[in-house]
């Protein structure tokens, strides 16, 4: 370890801590945050916005928006700045990708809940190996409609909390009554 650590020009204590848990990098959060100002605040609800609308293809690409954005107003915009446009531009399309994708559901309900389950999945990842560790222990609950003379007419639908603040109605089958 201590040679290890030597050759990557860090302590044997740090070297101990990347091993035993994940690496910095992978354990902070992404920044949401802007650290500057929008340099494309101005030009981009009535120009970049407009001209995506138009490629219906997706075949415009960030820099050609770029390369257009400096010949219309030369000196403005810094050639380090072309890679926060093509950021913007992606993040923009993917966003444009998921309105789009609610046409194909019945209604605005439908949509919204698809999206939930998008980002839960996505907020979930990291925690998906512990759960399928987990599944590997779980059994089947008992049946105890075996048996039961319960008459299933009398249970009635109720509200139940699922996850993360979500409502979710349950109904119960319709099951025939034990005379």
């Amino acid at each position: 370890m201590a040679s290890a650590a030597a050759a990557a020009g860090m302590s044997e204590r740090t070297a101990r801590q990347w091993q035993s848990g994940a690496l910095p990098s992978t354990a902070k959060a992404p920044r949401t945050w802007r650290t500057r100002e929008d340099p494309f605040a101005e030009v981009w609800e009535s120009e970049v916005v407009q001209q995506l609308l138009v490629d219906t293809d997706g075949r415009l690409q960030g820099l050609a928006l770029f390369k257009a954005l400096c010949r219309r107003d030369p000196g403005r915009f810094r050639p380090g700045q072309r890679r926060t446009l093509q950021r913007r531009v992606r993040e923009w399309r993917e966003q444009a990708s998921l309105l789009r994708g609610a046409k194909d559901f019945l209604d605005e309900s439908a949509y919204l809940c698809f999206v939930r389950a998008v980002v839960d999945e996505e907020q979930n990842r990291p925690a998906a190996a512990r759960l399928a560790e987990e599944r590997a222990y779980l059994r089947p609950l008992p049946d105890d409609r075996v048996g039961s003379r319960r008459r299933w007419s009398a249970f009635s639908p109720a509200p139940v909390r699922v996850t993360g603040g979500y409502c979710h109605t349950s109904r119960p089958e319709q099951r025939p009554s034990n005379r």
